[in-house]
């Protein structure tokens, strides 16, 4: 079922599934609840393009190994949830999945769209029609009829930042981004799709992907310990068209403020005494900062405290991005 958000949001909801897990037959059965936010919907979306991409290299014999299946939550909960929504739909092809869920990412309200989607390709399967086409065409008139208000808000973003402010550059881009990929919707809504499906293995394609869609921050995650020192590696994507070393710094103090500001903006934080969320610092897992080293507990739990640090030669990026909300550091030792 459909239920707002907790803390008032009445606009945005999630979609509750109540299960039982357990052996066939058996008495020890346990009972779970499922909450399927924006999250697991974007996490969703990027696995079955990975896998798309993947299997399109391999394919191609760019690579030999096989796509390893994740675990169950957050990245197959959708389809999951789309083959209990809308069986038929899901039984007829993934990419209608993948359609409705890209669908519902356009919207301010995903997963109520992601239910309405689903819920009209299943309808078209009764009446004998193509879900595919079906789903194409309600997420094309729901993203025309919300694109005045998207460009609204970003224009919001735009008239907030100050020229002068401290990351208004990543902002701007950021912005201009989302714009530039707003105008490339109105031709296909769908354009993730023709990007995993083309062979884009090698550098060339890679380079005018990001120059058409822009560069996001990316992570390559590695296996083993996940409190490893370094044991991920953060890039820009080649082609990126602002990687330059202050665009660069300017967005991963965005990102470490996106963290922060998601760690403290819960429950009463209206009340004047915020009690963070432990949040491991974005940094964590590619960091090798001495303050990492020495106190690994608090960049994993209690990254703003990192003003605190007065050993370390050089502030972290998470402490000068965050030095706004906390105030100063004092000099070091």
């Amino acid at each position: 079922k459909l239920v707002p958000l907790p803390d008032g949001h009445e606009l945005h909801r999630l979609i509750v599934c109540k299960t039982k897990v357990g052996k066939p037959g058996g008495s020890d059965a346990v009972q779970l609840e499922l909450r399927i936010g924006v999250h697991e919907l974007i996490e969703g979306v990027a696995h079955i393009l990975e896998e798309m991409f993947f299997n399109n290299l391999k394919v191609s014999g760019v690579l030999e190994n096989s796509f390893s299946r994740p675990r169950y939550a957050p990245y197959l909960l959708i389809r999951g949830l789309a083959a209990l929504l809308a069986p038929k739909t899901s039984e007829t092809s993934e990419a209608c999945i993948l359609l409705a869920a890209l669908g519902a990412l356009q919207s301010n309200d995903p997963i109520s769209r992601l239910f309405q989607l689903l819920e009209h390709g299943e309808a078209s399967c009764a009446e004998g029609k193509d879900p595919e086409a079906a789903i194409r065409e309600l997420a094309r008139r729901l993203f025309d009829a919300h694109l005045p208000a998207a460009l609204d808000t970003l224009k919001i973003f735009e008239d907030v930042f100050d020229k002068d402010e401290r990351m208004s550059r990543a902002v701007r881009k950021l912005v201009g981004t989302l714009r530039a990929n707003l105008a490339h919707r109105q031709d296909d809504l769908f354009f993730e799709i023709e990007v995993a499906k083309n062979d884009v293995g090698g550098k060339e394609g890679w380079v005018a992907a990001c120059s058409r869609y822009g560069a996001p921050l990316l992570f390559l995650e590695s296996g083993g310990d996940a409190d490893r020192l370094q044991k991920d590696k953060m890039r820009f994507l080649d082609g990126d068209p602002s990687k330059d070393k202050e665009a660069v710094d300017q967005r991963r103090l965005l990102f470490a403020t996106f963290n922060y500001m998601l760690a403290h903006l819960h429950g009463d934080y209206k009340s004047g005494k915020p009690q963070p969320r432990f949040s491991p610092c974005p940094f964590y897992t590619s960091c090798g900062h001495e303050l990492r080293i020495r106190a690994p507990h608090q960049c994993k739990e209690t990254p703003w405290l990192s003003l605190q640090d007065d050993t370390s030669r050089d502030v972290c990026d998470y402490a000068v991005a965050t030095s706004k909300f906390e105030g100063g550091r004092k000099n070091p030792k």
